[in-house]
């Protein structure tokens, strides 16, 4: 009887480790999405856009706009509703974490809840509360690039301070 030959890299725990530990950081670097997240994320920005918001990627893959007290999702495209509170409309959904924001949420005509916690909540509501929703939540906004010119004059002069400051005290 012959020996065996060597092992397929089927067989070798590190090339398998390696392999399975890869697809897991691309999938949390956001590489690997569904046809169905890209989708929704070009829907969710030319929703987002006109409102000056800065839509991003939750650690699932689908898109949301980030706030300090809470964050609004894309929820609903209208054609597959299945347990959404506004059947056959495009919905967003904002969650918050906030007991002073709740109250304030859910004030806002055309937001329904959908689930409470002691604690939290998430709430769906049609894309033209989409500016009040961003208030509450104090959403991020895209900078203007006026904004973006008086922020870098800002620094120039705080560079320009702080090196008079260091040579003066220096001498």
């Amino acid at each position: 009887m012959g020996t065996p030959g060597p092992p397929g890299p089927w067989c070798r725990p590190r090339v398998v480790l390696r392999a399975f530990l890869q697809g897991l950081q691309h999938e949390k670097e956001g590489h690997v999405r569904t046809k169905e997240q890209l989708q929704a994320f070009d829907m969710f920005q030319r929703v987002v856009e006109p409102a000056g918001l800065q839509a991003g990627i939750d650690p699932e893959g689908w898109p949301a706009v980030k706030g300090r007290r809470g964050q609004s999702e894309w929820y609903c495209d209208g054609a597959d509703c299945h347990s959404c509170p506004l059947p056959g409309q495009f919905a967003l959904a904002v969650y918050s974490t906030g007991r002073y924001a709740r109250q304030q949420i859910l004030s806002i005509p055309g937001v329904k809840s959908h689930q409470l916690g002691d604690f939290e909540l998430r709430a769906v509501f049609p894309p033209a509360a989409l500016e009040a929703v961003a208030k509450v939540i104090g959403a991020r906004r895209r900078r203007s690039p006026a904004q973006l010119a008086a922020l870098e004059r800002a620094r120039a002069a705080r560079r320009a301070n702080v090196g008079a400051d260091q040579a003066v005290g220096a001498s």
